[in-house]
């Protein structure tokens, strides 16, 4: 069952590469904390002297992954104020805590989309700001695409998105714009050569592999919403790092599962994935999502994996408490996050040690 907690009750936060932080809580809503934070726990700890305050889900505290060390002696509650501001899930409050431990202000991970309508002028793209998404629905016309040339000439740290018509244009898009982040919808016609990251959304359509053949620089895939053939020939990118699958059907799961320098690897709602054998031993692989794979029924070949640290099983409903008894034995492993169906098998196994929380996958930078 999951634990509960009362206001001025002191909790040991782990937190990834270094000591655990003091968290002193205050119950504020359902399902949402107040939390001030200390380097460590105070007898005489005052709110004016937080390391950071802020409100977080609780999730963290009901399943007993922060560990209960104690109340605050003469806790008064007035004296504590309810924090203010956004409420961080736990992928965002460590790295709240650690830019609060180097003395920065914390800002959450936002990328400004900008959604070209030609015709448009040459201010409004002087002004794009860093890591933009800049996308476009329409044709570009000449006079358009060498605005858009001229603007893009030294920002290959924008995003470029086609979509619909536009998509029909890369082969003269592409070579006028240094953007090395391309991102495609409305299924895929030909993709950039020289892109280090791509984001594909298939929208049910299906994408070859081989499609992408030639891309030696490419360090980051994404493939959504569709169904990934000849998975095999993904072997041929030497620097592929980090490979996101969500919603799509995959012709050969053992192929993405050996591919032998991803370093991160997320597989979410991924059909005809029965079996995870094929990731045994695997030799550069660190970050590990599985999320809604039910029709796996061993996690045993995790346990092999040298180097992972991090690991995220969720919406396996299918496993019991004892079906992850083998992490325990990898004191390699820093960050968890598991569901397994109810509170309280999760808290069972975040008892085993204290883990901290797996970064968010969509911002994890290898």
């Amino acid at each position: 069952m999951s634990r509960e907690y009362r206001s001025g009750e002191w909790f040991a936060v782990p937190i990834g590469g270094r000591s655990p932080v003091a968290a002193l809580v205050l119950r504020l809503a359902p399902r949402v904390a107040g939390a001030y934070v200390f380097p460590e726990a105070y007898g005489e700890a005052r709110a004016s002297e937080a390391l950071w305050a802020g409100r977080v889900y609780d999730r963290g505290l009901r399943e007993r992954r922060w560990t209960r060390i104690g109340r605050l002696r003469g806790f008064d509650e007035a004296a504590w104020p309810a924090p203010r501001g956004e409420v961080l899930d736990a992928a965002l409050f460590e790295p709240a805590i650690v830019a609060a431990l180097a003395g920065q202000t914390f800002e959450r991970p936002r990328r400004a989309i900008y959604d070209l309508q030609p015709p448009f002028g040459a201010a409004r793209l002087a002004t794009l700001p860093p890591d933009a998404v800049v996308q476009w629905r329409r044709e570009l016309s000449g006079g358009d695409l060498e605005l858009v040339s001229r603007a893009f000439a030294a920002r290959a740290d924008l995003t470029v998105r086609l979509y619909g018509r536009a998509s029909s244009q890369l082969g003269d898009v592409r070579p006028a714009i240094p953007a090395t982040r391309w991102q495609f919808g409305d299924g895929v016609r030909e993709l950039a050569i020289g892109a280090q990251a791509l984001a594909i959304r298939l929208h049910g359509d299906e994408l070859d592999a081989r499609t992408i053949e030639g891309a030696l620089q490419l360090r980051s895939l994404t493939v959504s919403a569709g169904t990934l053939v000849n998975a095999a020939a993904l072997r041929d990118f030497p620097r592929l790092e980090k490979l996101d699958l969500v919603g799509v059907r995959v012709d050969d799961a053992d192929a993405i599962f050996t591919l032998p320098n991803v370093v991160a690897l997320r597989c979410k709602r991924v059909e005809r994935v029965t079996s995870l054998a094929a990731l045994a031993r695997h030799p550069t692989l660190r970050f590990l999502a599985l999320e809604e794979l039910t029709h796996v029924d061993d996690l045993r070949a995790l346990a092999t994996i040298p180097h992972l640290e991090s690991l995220e099983i969720s919406g396996a409903w299918q496993f019991e408490i004892e079906d992850l008894s083998f992490l325990r034995s990898m004191p390699q492993l820093e960050r968890l996050r598991v569901d397994i169906g109810g509170m309280r098998k999760n808290a069972e196994i975040y008892a085993w040690r204290p883990f901290a929380v797996p970064p968010l996958f969509d911002s994890l930078t290898i």
